[in-house]
């Protein structure tokens, strides 16, 4: 049974391999497009005068953008990689993006504040005397 449960668990979580990836991090009404290499930037076929690793802009609707850098495997000048980020969602003054292990960590938490209660509770309210009625003195 033991291996059984080995196994499934060991089927549910496959090893992942590390890719080159970018990101995108939205922050109230800023948004930012990370590139996997330093590149130039385009804002669907028009080329962004910024340049580098990363673009930050101000959110107004969805929008295309495209990365372009060399690529590092041939280390050739005149083969471009390109990478796109379609850029669609909501934005407001007071928003921000709730990262999951922050998340995680709060629930962490309160599930350890909740034991640590139940315990005190546990404790108090244990009887201090046994089910059995006291002697009746004659």
């Amino acid at each position: 049974m033991a291996v059984q449960a080995v196994l499934i668990v060991l089927l549910m979580f496959p090893t992942t391999v590390k890719t080159v990836t970018g990101q995108a991090t939205f922050f109230k009404k800023e948004v930012t497009l990370t590139c996997p290499q330093d590149g130039t930037w385009y804002k669907e076929d028009t080329k962004v005068p910024e340049t580098g690793k990363s673009f930050t802009f101000p959110y107004e609707s969805q929008v295309k953008y495209r990365c372009e850098y060399d690529n590092p495997k041939e280390g050739d000048s005149t083969t471009k990689m390109k990478y796109y980020f379609y850029v669609k969602g909501k934005t407001c003054d007071n928003c921000f993006e709730l990262d999951a292990v922050f998340f995680l960590v709060i629930i962490f938490v309160d599930i350890i504040g909740t034991v640590v209660v139940m315990m005190i509770i546990y404790r108090c309210a244990k009887k201090k005397s046994s089910e059995v009625p006291p002697p009746t003195i004659k």
